[in-house]
């Protein structure tokens, strides 16, 4: 079917546009085997549909940040941190629609090694000991995590692994935003919206106020 009709009536619809269909970005293939699109693979298992980041784009990532984490060996850890969380960051709520906890926790796993690598070598000459109390501080939970206090202010690092997994809701096929019959889903799926974004944003400022509490 996809080739004899969708494929066809896919070219035809674009041909009428100027547009072709790229037969080296596009084939065919079982959903058994899966595919990648957009940095998420496709792919069901024992009949149930999941979408996780792609191999190549945890390993992209996770590449980025090791490159400049190396690259900074001279750099403040205070600066550090803010520039491994803009990346890290901006690169879990991405993919946070996902089923991306295996990967969060191997991007946190490569980060903290990476990190404390760059410790180690800015402090070759002294022990593993104490370059963990120099760059590592205890919560009261007694977790460990790479932190630095600076001009008042407190630096931690961010962990893919902390940020909650948030479905998307898929939006009914027969809504519309044009259609005044649906203002009112619209409206209650907005309203959702904003509330998870405040759960998220309340769930971290609590986080930040335990890690605030650290054991010296």
């Amino acid at each position: 079917m996809l080739e004899d009709h969708v494929i066809p009536a896919v070219t035809a619809f674009l041909q009428e546009r100027g547009l072709r269909l790229s037969p080296e970005k596009s084939r065919i293939v079982h959903i058994a085997d899966g595919f990648d699109f957009l940095g998420a693979h496709l792919r069901k298992y024992k009949g149930k549909l999941l979408m996780r980041p792609t191999r190549m784009n945890t390993i992209a990532i996770a590449r980025d940040l090791k490159r400049y984490i190396r690259s900074q060996r001279g750099t403040s850890q205070e600066h550090l941190i803010h520039q491994v969380n803009r990346r890290l960051r901006g690169w879990a709520n991405a993919f946070r629609h996902l089923v991306s906890s295996r990967a969060f926790r191997q991007i946190d796993t490569c980060v903290n090694r990476q990190l404390w690598r760059w410790a180690c070598k800015r402090h070759g000459k002294k022990g593993k000991r104490r370059v963990w109390q120099r760059y590592y501080r205890r919560l009261r939970s007694g977790t460990w995590i790479f932190a630095c206090r600076a001009r008042g202010k407190t630096a931690v690092l961010f962990r893919a692994s902390d940020l909650r997994i948030r479905r998307h809701i898929k939006v009914q096929s027969a809504a519309t935003l044009y259609d005044p019959a649906y203002e009112g889903y619209f409206e209650e799926r907005r309203i959702l919206q904003r509330n998870a974004r405040q759960r998220d944003f309340y769930r971290w400022q609590n986080r930040k106020q335990l890690e605030l509490e650290w054991v010296s």
